[in-house]
């Protein structure tokens, strides 16, 4: 299936003419939530349907800027208009890959990404990579038969192309079965507080 088209809180600021930072006001107001998104490493994405649709849904009605949303769409592709989340696929961030092959960190993916050994996100949204979790087991099956793979490797990183990879990513079965049934609830599963509603979250001693 085509990738479902998206918006994280940049993109949906700039269909509108906003900051990321106005969106999190809308939700913060309770003019906006998460009914038409995922959230994936801890921040909502929404359905691209539902955001150009936002303007038209709200007290007062907002414009939509619509080169900024057709260079969206256009980044995204090849893609499709999706009108209901359970209809998107499973998608993971940093978080979750982490969790699924028990990564201490996360710059061992950005650190293979840069290798070639690596791919890059399915989606680039808000700062931040996003991959169809079929797109993440595949790409580990195919290093993990040959450690020496580089398909994602630019062209000028021969010096690389022909190196094993240090470490094997094997995915934790039962982090993906979670994920694929829609139960995971580990890092990333919830948006965290942040700023000075994280201050406000953290209890008094």
């Amino acid at each position: 299936m085509k990738k479902p088209l998206l918006a994280g809180k940049s993109e949906f600021g700039a269909v509108y003419g906003v900051t990321a930072a106005r969106v999190s006001e809308w939700v913060t107001r309770g003019n906006l939530d998460y009914s038409y998104a995922r959230v994936i490493s801890g921040s909502p994405y929404w359905l691209l349907d539902f955001v150009r649709r936002f303007g038209e849904l709200t007290t007062r009605s907002k414009a939509v800027d619509e080169a900024a949303l057709q260079a969206i769409v256009e980044a995204q592709q090849p893609a499709a208009w999706v009108a209901a989340v359970g209809e998107l696929p499973v998608i993971v961030g940093q978080q979750e890959v982490m969790q699924i092959f028990g990564l201490e960190h996360g710059t061992l993916v950005e650190q293979a990404q840069k290798r070639g050994a690596w791919p890059a996100g399915d989606w680039s949204l808000s700062g931040s990579h996003l991959w169809l979790l079929d797109t993440v087991l595949e790409a580990a099956a195919l290093v993990a038969k040959d450690p020496t793979a580089r398909p994602w490797a630019p062209a000028e990183a021969e010096r690389v192309r022909h190196r094993a990879v240090a470490r094997i990513w094997m995915p934790d079965d039962e982090v993906v079965d979670a994920l694929r049934e829609g139960s995971y609830d580990g890092p990333g599963s919830k948006i965290l507080p942040r700023g000075r509603a994280a201050k406000k979250a953290v209890p008094a001693e």
